[in-house]
């Protein structure tokens, strides 16, 4: 249920920050840790569902970055559940080395996204890293109502780990703070007030 809440509300914030003429969004699913604890499919079905259900159309690629032999089974267990397109969009990527893994993101992002990623899928392999990112349950599952802006987890120090800020690039945070208030009552589920319109957000941003 937890995984099913956490991508309704990724899919449905993520349409409602495109613009015009992008429809589509990119979904890469980094599989460092994956294990046989993780082959039950009901994340993958659900996943599935919701894609031809709600939000059709919308999937312009699935990126299965690094994905282990394990996962073979998985996948042909619910492959013959997809339809012929949407099984055309799936692609299996390796890590790889920094360069190659640029070489590799500079054919769907830019260059600063690309860099971001990196770094992102760098942090992910090393579980000290990993342990220092802490994702708010209302980042997660849009569940919880911050008393203001300043309170929003991407603005918050332990947003960054070793410079790198995980909620996002820097342009891409600096884009959330010229209509701060808007986005983050969205996103963050904050209780419109009178006094909203003068709270800023500092976004602590990677240089």
């Amino acid at each position: 249920v937890e995984n099913t809440q956490h991508m309704i509300h990724t899919f449905d914030h993520a349409i409602s920050l495109m613009e015009a003429p992008n429809e589509k969004w990119i979904w890469i699913s980094d599989f460092t840790g994956f294990g046989m604890k993780h082959l039950n499919p009901s994340t993958s079905i659900a996943a599935s569902s919701l894609f031809s259900t709600y939000y059709p159309e919308r999937l312009g690629t699935f990126l299965f970055l690094g994905a282990p032999k394990i996962f073979s089974t998985l996948y042909h267990s619910i492959t013959p559940l997809l339809d012929p397109v949407t099984r055309s969009k799936l692609t299996f990527v390796p890590k790889g080395t920094d360069d190659q893994m640029r070489q590799m993101f500079s054919e769907y992002f830019d260059e600063e996204l690309s860099e971001w990623l990196i770094k992102e899928v760098k942090q992910n392999a090393d579980k000290a890293k990993r342990k220092e990112k802490k994702y708010s349950s209302a980042a997660i599952k849009g569940s919880k109502s911050f008393s203001s802006v300043e309170d929003v987890p991407c603005a918050q120090e332990d947003a960054v780990v070793s410079g790198h800020n995980f909620h996002g690039t820097s342009s891409f945070l600096k884009h959330l703070q010229k209509q701060p208030l808007n986005w983050q009552q969205s996103f963050y589920h904050i209780p419109p007030s009178s006094s909203a319109p003068d709270i800023q957000v500092q976004v602590i941003a990677e240089e």
